[in-house]
């Protein structure tokens, strides 16, 4: 089964969000959470809000994989949909995020 246009859109913004960026972007993961149809009440939004545009290097030892860790958990993805050290997704959990 191939991954639909939006499937890949998908992927591709949240590798980008936590890959390709210095900061987090709020913003990013707004249109990340439409595209999925997902609604986050606005009290578990709020964290992440307080987070914008914060660089990753000036948070703590941690924080960026504990951050990427929570917004995968919006998208309640399977546990092997899993970032590690290095904030890169691996393979099998993007296999399993788009439905091969």
């Amino acid at each position: 089964m191939n991954p639909t246009f939006e499937q890949m859109a998908l992927m591709v913004a949240l590798k980008k969000l936590f890959n390709t960026q210095h900061h987090f972007c709020i913003v990013d993961l707004r249109r990340c959470l439409d595209l999925a149809g997902i609604s986050v009440p606005k009290d578990r939004m709020a964290a992440f809000e307080a987070l914008h545009c914060v660089d990753y290097s000036a948070m703590p030892d941690g924080f960026k994989e504990e951050l990427a860790n929570r917004v995968l958990a919006l998208f309640q993805l399977p546990p092997e949909f899993k970032l590690d050290a290095d904030i890169a997704v691996k393979q099998q959990g993007w296999k399993k995020l788009i439905g091969l």
